[in-house]
């Protein structure tokens, strides 16, 4: 479960319409927009962290450790 521990910080705006669910790509990327896409992908982690911490059959570990990323790492 790597998007856990791998925050960025929201620059695109696209998001859903909370009235009529349309999908909605603001390209002035307002911040009201790019907050509202913040929340949707924050619903979606939570969502996918809760559906594989519930789902195992036998047996489910999560271990948490304070990991930092250093100015020399590389991205992935």
């Amino acid at each position: 479960m790597p998007f856990i521990t791998n925050f960025r910080v929201q620059d695109q705006a696209f998001y859903h319409d909370r009235h009529s669910f349309e999908a909605v790509l603001d390209l002035n990327a307002a911040p009201e927009s790019v907050d509202l896409a913040g929340g949707e992908r924050l619903a979606e982690d939570l969502r996918l962290l809760y559906v594989a911490l519930t789902r195992s059959v036998w047996h489910c570990s999560l271990g948490v450790a304070p990991l930092v990323r250093r100015r020399g790492d590389k991205k992935r």
